[in-house]
């Protein structure tokens, strides 16, 4: 545990008040492994509580005590402990309750002295991903080869230079997103030193090497002889090889006794970094670089060695990021539909993509018993979600229904449907999955009523297929194959919207048809600023936001008081929202999953991230008429006329209400002018915008909130009576 960790955890154990102990862990310096020790030792206030007898003094008491201890299991990404008997033999092991994975309790470094071998095997799920996306791609262009694709692609570089890199294997992070805009890498090094930097340490090195690279920053170099080592890094340290070679240009060491450097430092123990500083300064003088450079350059591979990575590893890793950047530049729908299908059983991760393919216009079809297979698959109109994808369903009963319709056709009727597909693979669940998830829509009926006909309908075609396999052949038959009776759906009522899609939403992770936002999409735009905002605001910035509740995590503080740390998403992001005692207390009615509202409050930083401390919210479905001052009709200067300023007017005085009328004149590059109503207010409902919008156009309206009455400084304001 860190030390703004280690705070926060104890704080919330002693049941102290979330936002003192927040104040408090941020008083922590953001400095990299900051121990707490130190932190007091720079920080007055810290000093002063940790001196005190009081709760403070007991919470910074007891994190000193707890700092550094393992919160957590974690496990290595890729290293495997090879033993030459039984493990238990040598050392104690882990089983995790969550998915059963056997680790050791000994850390990487313990089994190394122990005399164990640690071996890393690597496995990427994005080397799956690559198969997928090239099989999908082969079906349109037969012989293509993705080990011959050119390294110098335009697309794939623009691609990374734009920051779309979800779904790029190393790229994915928002952190790396940014810096890869900034950056706009034209070739492959770029790519490598990138991957290299994006580490703790090496990271803050990040902006000089995007301000070198563009010409912004003049490159320097300590000494002449580090100029061909770091010459193609812009003289930037981004690799461990560079250490070496700095070691050994300078202080005369052999690359063996460069790496032995390297891991001493790294492993921070300070007998042997005073050991290894010496004998690079003595190298250095006795090659004739003066004291001064010696120690810069050593305190520049000190920060460096503990988390500077090897070009031997960022080629590799890099190799893959751009075959994927690649294959998304070059070919987005295939290599989305295998992305889709490589994390189709991880909702959260199928949602970030989801979302990246909203982003890229790439629609995402439902499910279809008649259209869909097995996995994601790439069509004409976008993406057709897969069979086995749906929650309950499985790979086995999925392959049944397609074989069976590739075999025999396209399904028409629920009753047919059940009767010619094996129900010993495709059971009661999976067949209410397939009807709720929106699988069998293209069968007749809506939802609701093949639901109440489903037992009627399994059961006709279990004692059909019984028949069959018995011989039975009746009277009607003919001969032939059995053929059902046909049955009529039952008369009942169709799903209401939010039933059908709260379905959807369990059974795939997400929404498909529809998307309880989309009705409130012009209230987002017009009230809230996208969740997506947050992270680049400062602390203690006001902030309104907006969209659907999907998580409520309930719990009290030290006064036994309520308060709830909620997860709201919006058509493209997810963001964290504290509703802190008295707000949980004004707004609790709202704090359900599913729930549509609008939020307000102050961004603070919490654990590393940023999120929003409530102060108020509303339910967006009110927003609108809460919120509106004035409804601003954007209207082109040669489009104003008699007729059409005599058909808005009526349209106005249909919808009267509260909220001011302004209309906006567009006088092309000249300054727009503002005309203000002086008899009509308006109610700022659907039927009055989108009767604007079929007179003038789409996009020609904008509501003006309350508490932001500012014009446009484009504009000049006129009180005139239209």
């Amino acid at each position: 545990m860190g030390a703004k960790a280690v705070i926060r955890d104890v704080g919330r154990v002693l049941g102290m008040d979330f936002g003192e102990v927040d104040r408090i862990a941020k008083l922590v310096p953001n400095e990299l492994k900051i121990s707490l020790d130190k932190a007091i030792d720079t920080v007055p206030e810290l000093k002063q509580m940790a001196a005190a007898s009081d709760e403070k003094g007991q919470l910074i008491a007891h994190a000193r005590k707890l700092e550094g201890l393992s919160r957590h299991a974690s496990v290595h990404a890729a290293a495997v402990i090879v033993a030459p008997s039984d493990l238990t033999d040598f050392v104690p092991l882990y089983k995790s309750p969550k998915d059963g994975r056997i680790s050791t309790q000994f850390d990487g470094e313990t089994c190394d002295e122990l005399g164990l071998l640690k071996m890393d095997f690597l496995g990427l799920k994005e080397l799956s991903l690559m198969d997928e996306a090239v099989r999908l791609v082969r079906l349109r262009i037969s012989d293509f080869d993705l080990e011959k694709i050119p390294w110098d692609d335009r697309a794939t570089f623009d691609l990374f230079g734009r920051g779309e890199t979800i779904g790029v294997f190393q790229f994915e992070s928002s952190g790396m997103r940014e810096y890869l805009s900034q950056l706009k890498p034209d070739n492959i090094e770029d790519i490598i030193a990138m991957n290299a930097l994006y580490r703790p340490g090496p990271m803050e090195m990040i902006p000089s090497y995007i301000a070198r690279k563009h010409g912004e920053e003049s490159v320097t170099y300590d000494h002449p002889a580090l100029e061909p080592i770091l010459a193609d890094t812009f003289g930037v340290l981004v690799y461990q090889e560079q250490v070496m070679q700095v070691a050994q240009a300078l202080a005369g060491l052999s690359l063996g006794e460069a790496y032995i450097m390297i891991k001493a430092i790294g492993k921070k123990k300070p007998e042997e970094m005073a050991k290894m500083k010496k004998a690079f300064i003595d190298g250095c003088l006795a090659n004739g670089v003066d004291r001064k450079t010696a120690d810069k350059v050593f305190a520049a591979v000190e920060v460096f060695s503990g988390y500077g990575f090897n070009r031997s590893h960022s080629a590799p890793y890099s190799e893959v990021a751009y075959k994927n950047a690649y294959l998304k530049a070059n070919y987005p729908k295939e290599y989305m539909a295998a992305s889709l299908t490589i994390a189709r059983n991880n909702t959260d991760t199928l949602a970030v993509l989801l979302d990246g393919c909203r982003r890229m216009e790439i629609p995402v079809l439902p499910p279809d018993a008649n259209e869909s297979t097995l996995n994601f698959t790439p069509t004409d109109e976008g993406i057709r979600y897969g069979l086995a994808a749906i929650k309950n369903v499985g790979e086995g009963a999925a392959q049944s229904i397609v074989d069976t319709r590739i075999a025999e056709g396209p399904f028409t009727t629920l009753f047919e449907f059940c009767e010619r597909i094996d129900l010993r693979a495709v059971n009661r669940r999976v067949v209410e999955s397939l009807t709720a998830a929106g699988a069998l829509d293209s069968l007749e009926g809506h939802r609701a009523q093949k639901m109440e006909a489903l037992e009627l309908a399994l059961k006709a075609a279990g004692k059909a297929q019984e028949d069959r396999e018995r011989g039975q052949i009746s009277l009607f038959d003919g001969g032939g194959s059995s053929e059902l009776i046909v049955q009529e759906l039952p008369e009942v009522e169709e799903w209401s919207e939010r039933e059908k899609l709260a379905k959807e939403r369990d059974l795939l992770g997400l929404y498909i048809s529809s998307h309880p936002l989309e009705p409130y999409a012009r209230d987002l735009k017009n009230f809230a600023r996208p969740l997506s905002e947050i992270d680049g605001q400062l602390d203690g910035a006001r902030l309104r936001v907006g969209g659907l509740v999907e998580e409520v995590r309930k719990l009290f503080d030290r006064r036994d008081k309520p308060f709830a740390f909620v997860t709201l998403k919006d058509l493209n992001d997810t963001g964290d929202i504290a509703f802190f005692s008295e707000a949980f207390a004004n707004h609790q009615q709202l704090l359900v999953e599913g729930e549509t509202i609008l939020v307000e409050g102050r961004v603070c930083e919490r654990n590393g991230r940023l999120s929003l401390q409530a102060d108020s919210a509303l339910p967006l479905k009110s927003a609108r008429a809460e919120l509106t001052e004035s409804v601003t009709v954007s209207l082109p200067y040669h489009k104003v006329g008699d007729p059409l300023l005599r058909r808005l007017r009526q349209l106005c005085e249909r919808y009267t209400g509260d909220c001011e009328l302004w209309l906006r004149l567009q006088n092309g590059g000249e300054q727009d002018m503002m005309v203000r109503s002086k008899t009509i207010r308006v109610n700022p409902c659907d039927d009055l915008l989108i009767g604007i919008e079929e007179q003038i156009g789409p996009h020609s309206i904008w509501l003006q909130p309350k508490r932001q009455i500012a014009v446009s400084s484009s504009a000049t304001p006129v009180k005139y009576r239209a």
